[in-house]
């Protein structure tokens, strides 16, 4: 079977202006979360990589304006790269749907989304939208997942 290279990349928490005081004292005092992410990006730029799971808490708050920018970030860095996305419990869902997505009438409502990258179908679900922290998976998440999964995918 052909090897498979993604990277896992998780609650970067980029500040914005709509953040929290905490995360702009950790910008200030600890390290810019931004400058983070983009050395990582800069170092997995030369890496032959078929996709990069992004897990939860992209930008910190963020505005359509700031998940936008977030885009431009691995399009320049990791062009052609396909990212997987699931979202935190401190991602705007609307602004997420139109500032990353493109999608111009981008709503709140759960982040539901199934890829296929090389044979391996991977399938985000949105447990913090309804419970935040504690999460939850209600009954048309479940359904969504028994529909994604239900032909088998090839790994």
């Amino acid at each position: 079977m052909e090897t498979l290279r993604f990277a896992h990349i998780s609650d970067t928490h980029v500040v914005c202006s709509g953040s929290s005081e905490f995360m702009f004292q950790v910008r200030r005092e600890v390290r810019d979360p931004k400058d983070t992410l983009v050395k990582c990006l800069k170092e997995l730029g030369g890496q032959p990589l078929d996709f990069v799971l992004l897990t939860g808490d992209l930008v910190h708050e963020g505005e359509e304006a700031d998940y936008a920018a977030y885009r431009r970030l691995f399009d320049s860095c990791l062009p052609g790269v396909p990212l997987c996305v699931a979202l935190g419990n401190h991602d705007h869902r609307g602004a997420f749907r139109r500032g990353f997505l493109g999608q111009p009438q981008g709503d709140d409502s759960a982040y539901l989304a199934v890829q296929t990258v090389k044979g391996l179908r991977v399938v985000s679900l949105d447990t913090p939208y309804i419970d935040g922290l504690a999460g939850s998976l209600p009954e048309e998440q479940l359904d969504y997942l028994e529909q994604a999964v239900r032909e088998p995918a090839p790994r």
